[in-house]
C-alpha cells in the first residue's frame, strides 16, 4: 500500500511539473502573439516615420578619379625627361543598376517579411507572405546578420537571380520553402 501511495505521489509531481512547463510555454506564445499583433498594426498604419517620404533606393558610388602619377625618369639620362605619349581615354561602361526584389524585412531578428512593393518580383511571385521568416540568401544562412548586411546580399544587378529560403508558421506547423526571384525594377523605393 505504501509503495502504491509513493508511486501516485511521484506521478502527481510529474503531472504538476508538466503543467507548469505547459503554462510557461503558453505564456511565451501569448507574448509572441502580442508582439506580432503590434507589428501588424504598425504595417497597417503604413511606412514608419523614419522611412516615410525618403528615397531608399541604392545608388552605386560615383567613380573615383584616377590618381595622377608623374612619369619616372629614363635610365639613360636623369636630366632629360620626356612626357609619355598621351592616349585617349576610353569611356567606361556605366555601373549596373542595383535593384532588389521588392520586399521590406523587419529590422530585428527574426527577419520577417514586413511588406511588399506592389509589382515587385516578390509580390508578383505570389508565394511569399507577410510574416514569413527569411532564413538564407543564395544558400548562406542570414539569421544572425544585421539588416544592412542582409539588404546588401539581396540587392544586386538588375536581371540577376536570387535564391531565397523562408520559414512559415511556428512550432509543429512551421514549414520551409525556397524560391528563385529575378532582381528587377520594383517601381518604388525599396532597398531589398
Amino acid at each position: 500500500m505504501q509503495a502504491q501511495l509513493a508511486e501516485l505521489q511521484a506521478k502527481l509531481k510529474q503531472a504538476e511539473a508538466e503543467r507548469r512547463r505547459h503554462d510557461e510555454e503558453h505564456a511565451r506564445f501569448d507574448a509572441e502573439k502580442h508582439k506580432w499583433e503590434g507589428e501588424r498594426q504598425k504595417l497597417a498604419a503604413g511606412p514608419c516615420a523614419r522611412c516615410r517620404g525618403k528615397d531608399l533606393s541604392v545608388q552605386p558610388p560615383p567613380p573615383s578619379p584616377a590618381p595622377k602619377v608623374p612619369p619616372l625618369p629614363t635610365s639613360s639620362t636623369k636630366k632629360e625627361h620626356k612626357e609619355p605619349a598621351k592616349t585617349p581615354l576610353t569611356a567606361r561602361s556605366a555601373a549596373p543598376k542595383l535593384v532588389g526584389v521588392g520586399v521590406r524585412l523587419t529590422d530585428l531578428y527574426p527577419h520577417c517579411v514586413a511588406e511588399f512593393v506592389r509589382g515587385g518580383p516578390a509580390h508578383k511571385s505570389g508565394k511569399i507572405q507577410v510574416g514569413d521568416h527569411l532564413l538564407a540568401v543564395d544558400g548562406e544562412d542570414i539569421q544572425k546578420l544585421a539588416i544592412a548586411q542582409i539588404a546588401a546580399k539581396i540587392v544586386g544587378p538588375e536581371g540577376s537571380t536570387l535564391h531565397l529560403k523562408f520559414s512559415r508558421g511556428h512550432g509543429a506547423e512551421a514549414s520551409e520553402f525556397e524560391i528563385d526571384l529575378v532582381r528587377g525594377s520594383t517601381g518604388g523605393n525599396s532597398t531589398s
